[in-house]
């Protein structure tokens, strides 16, 4: 009885991208890589620089380039591009099927202000948040907020970045401000 060769499934790893965790990213991509069965899954790397360059065997490739010939790309991109959306329309537009979330999942989890308030329509139990807007006066209105609806410690975070990026816990009024500005260098709206 002959035995059949199974062909390999070619997965393309997205890895890098020029979000903040660009690094994170690359760590995650070695992993599945290194993970994958090489039995069932021909694994290829597809590095996206943070200034948005592709690669392909380290090698500057184009776009459209760099994601022909899979049967699934791997998403292993964190942050902005990564899990906002981005990435997965340019894959929808090209009818590439890949792992995680679709565009829209993806885009309204990216922003955790738009999730929180789809979570509270599910019933479920939310902590009390207020969107600050930078360059608005956003102080006098914080202040209120921390002293009459909510009290110390409260968590500053920016809106719309990966889930523990320049998240800072305050817990005294006197470095609020400096949390918020901080948060502000990451994104312009802040939880």
């Amino acid at each position: 009885m002959k035995k059949e060769i199974q062909k390999l499934l070619r997965v393309g790893v997205l890895m890098g991208g020029p979000s903040s965790e660009h690094d994170v990213s690359l760590a995650t991509a070695q992993n599945v890589i290194e993970n994958l069965d090489k039995a069932r899954y021909e694994s290829v790397a597809i590095k996206i620089s943070k200034t948005g360059k592709w690669f392909l065997s380290g090698k500057p490739i184009n776009q459209s380039d760099a994601l022909k010939g899979y049967d699934v790309i791997f998403n292993a991109l964190h942050g902005t591009f990564g899990e906002d959306g981005k990435v997965q329309a340019i894959l929808e537009h090209a009818e590439i099927k890949y792992t995680g979330s679709g565009i829209a999942g993806s885009a309204i989890a990216m922003d955790k202000f738009h999730s929180r308030e789809i979570f509270k329509l599910a019933g479920l139990n939310t902590p009390r948040t207020m969107k600050l807007k930078k360059g608005e006066n956003y102080m006098a209105h914080l202040r209120f907020f921390i002293n009459k609806i909510v009290k110390l410690p409260v968590v500053i975070k920016p809106c719309s970045n990966g889930s523990s990026v320049g998240v800072q816990i305050v817990d005294d009024l006197n470095k609020l401000e400096k949390a918020v500005v901080s948060a502000f260098k990451l994104d312009r709206f802040v939880l």
